[in-house]
């Protein structure tokens, strides 16, 4: 998540510190330096203690190797900014990960609240609602995270094509098929189309 404190008339010393090290914590995030970059954006936490965003890209840095501190910043963050959806998100991974399928399932219904199409939302949602054996659930979310994503592909594609996109009816009733397909394989769940 980009942070600038872009240069205004009455920019402070501090201000321009700010962005330094901001600047320097994404270089060493983007280079997988993450111990660096957690430790810059530490380092960033001491002149911006209150910002959200600081605390979402710490948590990042963490959450290869660290899962409790990245819980923890993403936890912050989210206290800071409550609609944070990428913080939600990135949280929900780890209980996901760690198999706090609850907690999981609950901040994915808190970021779908937020942003009903978001593919990575749906589709994480999907994969816990399968994992608590929901399977009429999971293939109703994974039906919506593949249906935002083929809608939002060939919107994408159809100025280049010839091609009349298929009706959002058609794409929702060949769906549930492909959910109900990947949950019997990984899930052992019934196949039970419609």
């Amino acid at each position: 998540m980009p942070l600038d404190w872009p240069a205004v008339p009455n920019s402070t010393a501090e201000t321009f510190k700010a962005q330094s090290i901001a600047d320097k914590a994404h270089a060493a995030y983007v280079a997988k330096n993450y111990e660096l970059a957690a430790a810059l954006f530490g380092e960033l936490l001491k002149i911006k203690p209150g910002d959200a965003r600081v605390y979402f890209n710490r948590g990042n840095s963490y959450k290869l190797q660290q899962l409790d501190r990245a819980l923890n910043d993403f936890s912050e963050a989210l206290r800071l900014a409550p609609d944070l959806v990428v913080a939600l998100l990135n949280r929900g991974n780890i209980y996901l990960r760690t198999e706090h399928f609850s907690e999981a399932l609950a901040d994915y219904d808190k970021a779908i609240a937020l942003e009903p199409d978001n593919f990575l939302v749906c589709y994480n949602r999907g994969l816990v609602l399968g994992r608590l054996r929901r399977f009429e659930d999971a293939v109703e979310s994974l039906s919506d995270a593949l249906l935002a994503h083929d809608l939002r592909s060939i919107l994408r594609e159809a100025p280049r094509s010839s091609l009349v996109p298929p009706p959002p009816s058609a794409l929702k009733a060949a769906i549930p098929i492909t959910a109900y397909f990947y949950l019997s394989v990984e899930h052992d769940a019934p196949f039970l189309p419609h």
